[in-house]
């Protein structure tokens, strides 16, 4: 998330002549995302991605945007997942784990039982978040989360303020969709000669009639088009979804045309080499991760400490862009700055599957070349899915033509811990593990293009940052009896939806800062403005309160 914001507050500098030119330093502060993101080639094992957005991220569904957690229905839905979810996990425990480890190397046909009813999407593991193997900052993250939680889904969480909230995230994705459209893709594409585009159009798969129909009707009330297709038309676009244990008539298929999937990796790589080749941003993350914040009201600036190294920085502004460490480092600068910060860790998982090629180097090139002028006529037949899908909340998709993404789940689980040995347990591995063998499981024995890294090893966990009424945090902390934090921003709070609206929440920081800059020297000293609008990437206007972390804290703080 902050690549992003440094993104977008660069563009907003070079239409700001009038203001000096400034130093932007981009800074380690999510625990998962130390190291960078490493680059990764076909035909070597697994990838151990760091970043959340390489683990997680592979779509702007702005269909996806349409639905928020935090209503009474879904209240309902957490505490029976969690019950169905300590079942499960109680019943694997007594038996041996061995009868579903890697059993796509003995078997290409799915065990229709395992899809006979959709997994858990919602998970809640108390001891992780409140019992001993929580810190005492967690759980203060945790219940300042909860009790926003809960105030926003049990009195607020009506049809009608749930509507308006989800409203607001299809705006937002809307102008994601555009901004990447119009300014990130074409300058992917004209810095880089591979395959590594977008595509659009995903097929949202349903159980029931009902639920494709409900799907159908909430693409028209929120203007995302949309529209059902018949199994055979779903097979068309989608092959492998006869590879599912299912009827043909047991399922029917919406395709979502404005949703894209990409490989969100390599787009925030893009942007991470722009803002340090055009802009002269430094990205500092060999130092270890911040660790605290001290602010110094007498000069209105800001020291950034890296305890592990024991490296400090001086700034005048700070964005806190932390992913899930944003409400820890909140903490450091006073529970009056962290009440207005509510996130918590939303645990998914992401299940990469790659194949391996016996072909040679010269065949390889003229792949890619066949990859790129079939991709540029929207023909992904020689992907591995040729088109993104979502099915019981899973979302599946290609990210190069030699790799799919499953990603799905989110998990009250804590916060990352350093050795996966101390994480809580989860049934995720091993859903995405029978999907993936499902899709892909004739694939594990073919010569020239095999799959093998089919395993329940192959999941890997991200965290993403949630906020209590599903809603980004985005603009100026220096709110309520905190205005003497002057230059304090944040950016975090999207939840599942990170890539799907941070291209416009990063704009929206943004223009906040600028608006900053621009009066911060005023004789009153006071950093306001009467600006009650953002302008959108695609020209729309957001109320600035909707979005703002305002909207959050108790007592007046």
């Amino acid at each position: 998330m902050g690549v992003t914001v440094a993104n977008s507050l660069m563009e907003s500098l070079k239409k700001n002549p009038s203001l000096p030119n400034l130093q932007i330093v981009i800074l380690e502060g999510d625990n998962n995302g130390g190291g960078g993101m490493p680059q990764f080639n076909q035909n070597q094992d697994s990838p151990e991605w760091k970043a959340a957005t390489a683990r997680n991220a592979n779509t702007i569904s702005v269909g996806a945007s349409m639905h928020v957690f935090s209503t009474r229905k879904t209240v309902y839905s957490l505490l029976s997942n969690g019950i169905q979810d300590a079942m499960e996990s109680l019943q694997q425990q007594l038996f041996s784990r061995s009868s579903i480890k890697n059993t796509a190397t003995t078997t290409n046909h799915p065990n229709p039982e395992l899809f006979a009813k959709p997994p858990p999407f919602f998970a809640f593991k108390p001891y992780y978040c409140l019992g001993p193997a929580a810190a005492w900052n967690e759980r203060l993250a945790f219940i300042n989360y909860g009790l926003h939680y809960w105030y926003t889904a049990l009195v607020k969480g009506g049809q009608q303020d749930a509507a308006a909230r989800a409203k607001i995230l299809v705006q937002l994705a809307k102008a994601t969709r555009h901004k990447f459209v119009t300014e990130i893709a074409p300058e992917y594409e004209s810095a880089s000669s591979s395959s590594n585009w977008y595509s659009e159009g995903l097929l949202s798969v349903h159980r029931t009639k009902q639920d494709a129909q409900e799907v159908l009707d909430e693409c028209q009330e929120f203007g995302v088009p949309a529209q059902k297709l018949s199994w055979e038309e779903a097979i068309q676009r989608e092959p492998r979804l006869q590879n599912l244990p299912f009827d043909n008539d047991s399922l029917h298929v919406v395709l979502r045309t404005n949703d894209i999937a990409a490989n969100c990796e390599e787009y925030t790589r893009l942007l991470l080499d722009k803002c340090q080749q055009q802009h002269g941003v430094q990205v500092e993350n060999s130092q270890g991760k911040v660790t605290r914040i001290d602010h110094h009201a007498d000069t209105s600036s800001y020291t950034i400490l890296q305890e592990e190294t024991g490296t400090s920085t001086q700034v005048d502004v700070v964005v806190l862009a932390a992913g899930s460490e944003t409400p820890l480092l909140a903490q450091s600068l006073g529970m009056g700055i962290a009440n207005h910060v509510p996130t918590y860790p939303l645990r998914g998982f992401s299940y990469t599957v790659v194949t391996t090629t016996t072909t040679t180097q010269q065949q390889q090139q003229q792949q890619q070349q066949q990859s790129n002028e079939q991709h540029a006529n929207n023909n992904n037949s020689n992907w591995l899915l040729q088109s993104a899908i979502c099915m019981d909340n899973l979302y599946m998709s290609s990210v190069k033509p030699w790799m799919a993404r499953l990603t799905g789940f989110g998990e009250l689980a804590g916060f990352p811990k350093q050795l996966e040995v101390q994480a809580a347990s989860s049934q995720a591995p091993r859903v995405l593990h029978q999907y993936a063998q499902a899709l892909f499981g004739d694939m594990t024995q073919e010569e020239d293009k095999k799959i093998h890294n089919i395993a329940l090893e192959t999941a890997i966990p991200c965290f993403r940052p949630m906020s209590p009424d599903d809603l980004p945090m985005v603009g100026s902390l220096g709110i309520g009896k905190n205005k003497k934090n002057k230059g304090l921003f944040v950016h975090t709070g999207h939840g599942t939806l990170g890539w799907t609206t941070a291209f416009a929440t990063a704009d929206c920081c943004a223009q906040d800062i600028i608006d900053y800059l621009l009066v911060k020297d005023e004789d009153d000293g006071e950093a306001t403005t009467e600006k009650k609008a953002y302008i959108l990437p695609d020209g729309t206007k957001l109320d600035r309160n909707l979005i703002s972390p305002s909207r959050f804290g108790w007592f007046g703080s």
